[in-house]
């Protein structure tokens, strides 16, 4: 875990116009701060729109940051709920944060709006003034065209294992296309947490792997994040996801990790499974 003035050296070096300490920043926090947007705002579209802005803002005001006598942490979560979605909607502000794998898109949509001119660098302007410290899822994904998916890549912080691990409501087994196991993991429907008891095979140097979701009944898949690059792990599914995963399949995609913002990604799905009820 980065130390709080590794946080601090890069929200000062964001403040400077590094983009590279913004992509940093983001694979340390993203997680955390998307579970906080889960469980304040209660929507998942809203919590995505909330995180792409908060970065953005992030980008603009990290100038500021000093003056605001927080630390990193504390001061990204104010600067989010400065953002429309936190302003507009009813806040259920949770008392413990669980970590959330955001959509794989979010990170390279930030760098493509970086990167227009409209965008201006950060600047000393001061942003409004924050509070004082308080001490304290092989066949179906492909469908009946084969189709390519275009995946958006970035990188996410691993997400801290569930403790304790809840019993298993459900479990899923995928494989490849020559119906070789390739994963094997058990879910608990009401806390949302996944154990991934093996992966048979891990991921070359460089190379990231995505889990989907079909849901029963739809053909659009849902990202649930990039899996952590340990053989055996655990993770947590946003709740307003939890129950689309009875009934539905899995799939997983393998893609050089890549920020490329132009070449956008092209990811090839390995193995796949449906969720069967333990």
């Amino acid at each position: 875990m980065t130390s709080t003035n590794e946080l601090e050296n890069l929200i000062l070096q964001i403040g400077n116009g590094d983009q590279d300490a913004l992509s940093k920043l983001y694979n340390e926090t993203g997680s955390q701060l998307f579970g906080y947007c889960n469980q304040t705002l209660g929507s998942r579209v809203q919590s995505e729109e909330a995180l792409f802005d908060t970065y953005l803002a992030i980008w603009a005001t990290a100038g500021s940051y000093q003056a605001s006598g927080l630390d990193p942490i504390e001061w990204i979560f104010w600067t989010a709920r400065q953002t429309p979605k936190f302003q507009s909607a009813d806040k259920n502000e949770p008392d413990v944060i669980v970590p959330i794998l955001p959509p794989r898109h979010i990170k390279l949509t930030i760098k493509k709006r970086l990167s227009e001119p409209a965008v201006a660098t950060p600047t000393k302007k001061a942003s409004p003034k924050a509070p004082k410290r308080k001490h304290s899822w092989f066949r179906f994904f492909l469908g009946a065209a084969s189709a390519l998916m275009i995946i958006l890549a970035i990188g996410v912080a691993t997400l801290p294992a569930p403790e304790p691990l809840p019993v298993a409501t459900h479990s899923a087994t995928l494989q490849t296309e020559g119906d070789d196991v390739f994963l094997a993991l058990t879910y608990n429907v009401s806390s949302g947490a996944v154990h991934i008891e093996d992966k048979e095979e891990q991921p070359a140097d460089g190379t990231e792997l995505e889990l989907w979701l079909i849901p029963s009944g739809a053909i659009i898949p849902v990202s649930l994040g990039v899996l952590p690059k340990d053989s055996a792990t655990d993770f947590i599914v946003a709740e307003q996801i939890r129950s689309q995963l009875d009934g539905g399949i899995l799939a997983i995609t393998a893609r050089a990790g890549s920020d490329d913002v132009e070449s956008g990604g092209l990811s090839e799905m390995i193995a796949a499974g449906p969720v069967v009820t333990e």
